[in-house]
């Protein structure tokens, strides 16, 4: 086994147990937008779609997500990593953005971490070329509503004028992170940023890739054999099913062969076809439960035509 490099070493170290904290705008008031409805999924989905496949002038549109692993011990541990990506303007290229995190007992954590990714990297695009000003806006796109509803709240208690402030039980400095990035970007460079919540696992290209890139940042990705996960239940599992039914299938073999044996080759073959009915060897009835099991193939819908077509030539000249 060879030594755990010193990056991932820091980042496995045990993360705070979460309690309960004040979050505070430093300037008196958070600036971000939030479009947030968990009751609209199909507008949540059509927007990231949209912004996957689309250039927008004047907007950067990010991906972030993060991603935990089984339990690798007694207590419940979860090695954790996030990812921030964005597709380069006029091209199918992503950039993907990760790194790994504290072990936590969650994703929760990691998903936080990787909106505060996310606003970091578009932090470092809008400072590329402060004078250019070819960025005005900064689209972030996460799955995780419970950051989104603390941030919300945060939105809401300065709309008053009074100090915005709100009580939470997220990660305390990546959430602080998070409103001091934002501040950032409004004061110091005019960018709005835009944060939306978008349904995980509904092929939204954006999504897809952010989740694919945050389980690769996890420490037992990036080095497996010093940050191995045990052999998880339903690995076990699948192995007990088939002895099960290779059981049964000897089973049914044998009842045939009594069958047969009682009736003898001139027995009446209603008699035997109607003893066999619904005898099907366990194998292939798990065989053919798998497959009812298997997500209908859904006709492509206009947004997907459009990720093929840009996926073959997208050809026009970034804006930056």
């Amino acid at each position: 086994m060879s030594a755990p490099s010193s990056a991932l070493s820091a980042a496995a170290a045990t993360a705070p147990t979460p309690q309960e904290t004040l979050l505070s705008a430093p300037d008196g008031a958070l600036h971000c937008k939030i479009f947030a409805n968990w009751q609209d999924e199909d507008e949540a989905i059509k927007n990231g779609k949209f912004a996957s496949l689309h250039d927008e002038e004047g907007v950067l549109a990010i991906f972030c997500d993060g991603s935990a692993s089984a339990p690798y011990n007694e207590q419940g541990d979860c090695w954790t990593g996030c990812s921030a990506v964005y597709r380069k303007p006029g091209t199918a290229e992503w950039v993907k953005n990760g790194k790994p995190l504290p072990h936590f007992k969650r994703s929760g954590p990691a998903e936080v971490a990787g909106l505060d990714l996310a606003l970091e990297v578009g932090l470092d695009k809008v400072a590329e070329h402060p004078a250019v000003r070819a960025i005005s806006v900064v689209k972030v796109f996460t799955d995780y509503m419970p950051v989104l509803d603390v941030l919300q709240g945060l939105a809401v208690a300065g709309q008053d004028g009074s100090p915005a402030t709100v009580l939470h039980r997220l990660p305390k400095e990546t959430m602080q992170s998070i409103v001091d990035r934002d501040m950032v970007l409004a004061r110091q460079y005019g960018v709005t940023v835009e944060l939306y919540w978008v349904k995980s696992h509904k092929g939204v290209p954006g999504n897809k890739i952010a989740d694919r890139v945050a389980k690769d940042y996890r420490p037992d990705r990036l080095e497996p054999d010093n940050y191995p996960v045990p052999s998880r239940g339903p690995a076990r599992s699948k192995a007990a099913r088939q002895q099960k039914a290779q059981r049964k299938d000897s089973e049914m073999r044998a009842a045939q062969a009594i069958m047969a044996e009682e009736h003898g080759e001139e027995a009446d073959r209603a008699d035997k076809d109607k003893f066999f009915a619904g005898m099907v060897p366990e194998s292939e009835r798990l065989r053919m439960e798998a497959e009812k099991e298997k997500p209908e193939e859904k006709p492509k819908d206009d947004i997907d035509l459009e990720m093929d077509a840009l996926m073959r030539d997208l050809a026009r000249p970034p804006p930056w």
